[in-house]
């Protein structure tokens, strides 16, 4: 155990097809030393492959999500891909929708609509040629609801498609010769455009939550609320910031959204930061303390893991994390700039996994930054329904129930 703690902390288009026949016959046996955290042995073990999967499931490119109590799946079936909708206790095919992709680059991200789980699928594919008519590519991001159910499909030809973004779609469109990012309804209308640049750069969007839409001028600068649909501004983050050095913390960072509180990175002076919990609506903070790392320290995204059942939630980038009881308003533990890079893949309550140096697989306790394993067999990289998805390759997938 003291080798893993060194290791860590570095001391020196279609809706849904039903398919209800089981997907796995009997409980396998796990090939290597049970997951802390989790049973001892899996519910199920998957049979169908991803394609181009590795970092143990944890690349760019995700292939599985929770969409509230079921798994969105993105595996491979003789040659065709496919997104299945499975039960995390017995691993029971809900649902199957083909997906049309041309490699391996399809990926899945979980969202919401209105407050209810979706899954957003991205992909690209080819229109085969005709006697008049080119072959053309095709950019698709289509969203499902955990039903399987298409919920909206946007098709682009010429460029990306809109991005999706918790029941909005975000374009960058040219507003008097200037590309301008706007907002639209799943129906196409614009709602929000972004405001004249100042001199910190152009009003971007940072995040959508429900009908609060939170844009920020250029990478640090000032950070604005507004209601959608009709828009209507609700606050300015230099009115809400907590308390800096000098005047109101400055650089705000939104980093995710959990437990009904959007969380904030803040600077609070040269080498001095702040991660804050902020009501969405008001910008009124529930709680806020210091914490050793920047949103942007080392120049690397953050981004928000949490696990809705324990209120949990790791802040985190390819370097470290932030561990906090979101709901309780409490700092658990955080990586210090001595520690090796940590990257998390999934919270479960009382354990998180990630990858130490990208290559090493850890479980690590949500209460204080002590290793549990090191060298899993499996890493858990998403989670549905009080069960916890595990994989080590593109065809090796084992789901465990979350103790």
């Amino acid at each position: 155990m003291a080798a893993a703690f060194a290791a860590l902390v570095g001391v020196a288009g279609c809706g849904g097809s039903p398919a209800p026949a089981p997907a796995e016959a009997a409980r396998p046996a796990f090939p290597g030393a049970p997951l802390p955290g989790l049973a001892a042995q899996p519910a199920w073990q998957g049979t169908v492959a991803t394609r181009g999967e590795d970092d143990f499931g944890a690349g760019p490119f995700r292939k599985v999500v929770g969409v509230g109590d079921v798994f969105a799946f993105l595996g491979d079936r003789g040659q065709q891909e496919v997104l299945l909708f499975l039960d995390p206790a017995t691993g029971r095919e809900r649902a199957s929708v083909p997906v049309p992709s041309d490699d391996a680059q399809s990926a899945l991200e979980p969202a919401e609509v209105g407050g209810r789980p979706v899954v957003v699928l991205t992909y690209s594919t080819t229109t085969p040629e005709t006697t008049m008519t080119a072959a053309q590519e095709q950019h698709v991001t289509e969203v499902y609801d955990a039903a399987a159910r298409l919920v909206w499909r946007e098709v682009a030809t010429d460029g990306s498609p809109g991005h999706f973004r918790n029941g909005w779609v975000l374009r960058s469109e040219q507003v008097g010769g200037v590309d301008t990012e706007t907002v639209h309804d799943l129906q196409g209308r614009p709602v929000w455009t972004a405001g004249e640049p100042t001199i910190a750069g152009r009003q971007r969007v940072v995040g959508v939550y429900g009908d609060v839409l939170l844009a920020q001028y250029g990478d640090d600068g000032e950070l604005v609320a507004y209601r959608l649909s009709p828009t209507t501004e609700l606050w300015r983050g230099r009115d809400v910031a907590p308390p800096g050095e000098e005047g109101p913390a400055e650089a705000p960072d939104v980093v995710g959204f959990a437990d009904g509180r959007v969380l904030i990175h803040w600077q609070l002076g040269v080498d001095s930061f702040a991660l804050a919990a902020h009501d969405p609506a008001s910008g009124a903070i529930a709680w806020w303390f210091p914490v050793e790392r920047g949103h942007r320290w080392s120049g690397f995204h953050q981004e928000l893991t949490y696990d809705p059942v324990s209120g949990i939630g790791a802040v985190h980038s390819d370097q470290g994390a932030t561990v906090v009881d979101v709901r309780g308003g409490r700092l658990l533990w955080e990586n210090a700039d001595g520690d090796r890079a940590f990257r998390v893949t999934a919270v479960t309550g009382s354990t998180m996994y990630g990858l130490v140096d990208e290559k090493l697989p850890v479980a690590v306790s949500t209460e204080q930054k002590r290793p549990l394993a090191e060298g899993l067999t499996a890493l858990p990289v998403a989670s549905a329904g009080g069960y916890a998805w595990a994989t080590r390759g593109p065809g090796e997938h084992w789901v465990f129930k979350v103790e």
